[in-house]
């Protein structure tokens, strides 16, 4: 069993994964994920070569379908550069859904 993210994808074993993050420089699967089709298009096309076009069209069904999530946290005092003892301190967390329909 692995744990890397980006066998999730379909044709991607611990081989394909190695040459796909060595491709993208370590990005993460969601970074993967936020890329344009196009752009995922010819990195599939650079690393599957002889069938990616069906690879492809594979993770694009995949990837329509993941909860892909962002979450953004920040902490700050009002009207303060800096944290110290006794503020009160203002947390604010932003969760965006993407491939998730409104409503």
């Amino acid at each position: 069993m692995t744990k890397d993210p980006y066998t999730q994808l379909p044709f991607v074993d611990s081989t394909f994964s190695g040459k796909l993050k060595n491709k993208l420089g370590g990005m993460t699967l969601f970074n993967y994920c936020m890329l344009s089709a196009n752009e995922r298009k010819a990195i599939v096309e650079d690393i599957f070569e002889d069938k990616a076009k069906e690879v492809h069209q594979e993770h694009e069904e995949v990837i329509s379908t993941l909860p892909l999530v962002k979450l953004t946290m920040t902490a700050f005092v009002e009207g303060e550069d800096e944290i110290v003892v006794g503020d009160i301190l203002t947390c604010k967390m932003r969760v965006d859904y993407y491939n998730i329909s409104k409503g």
